[in-house]
């Protein structure tokens, strides 16, 4: 399943009753990726979930001494998906990674 909020933060979802892994992806480097694991929701059930901040986390991309412009960052653990971003026109990225505590 796969949903977009609005312009709230909100989104509305038809889910079978049963417990899930959910990503929660920013549109923007202002919070991390979230992953959460939730219970089966019941009927009507409404639910809120926050983004992490995250750690920020900065960098630039080159090959031969010239900027890789739009070329895709991700940062895993594992193959869970923790950040991803494209570099600007001059090859810098700015993301945030939820950190463990």
């Amino acid at each position: 399943y796969s949903a977009t909020t609005d312009a709230d933060g909100r989104i509305e979802m038809q889910v079978p009753p049963v417990g899930m892994k959910v990503t929660l992806k920013p549109s923007d480097a202002t919070s991390a990726i979230t992953h959460l694991t939730i219970a089966p929701p019941e009927e009507g059930q409404e639910t809120q979930w926050s983004l992490q901040k995250g750690t920020p986390l900065r960098g630039y991309v080159e090959f031969e001494n010239q900027p890789i412009p739009y070329s895709l960052i991700e940062i895993r653990k594992n193959d869970q998906l923790l950040a991803s971003s494209l570099t600007d026109s001059l090859g810098y990225f700015n993301l945030r990674v939820q950190v463990d505590e």
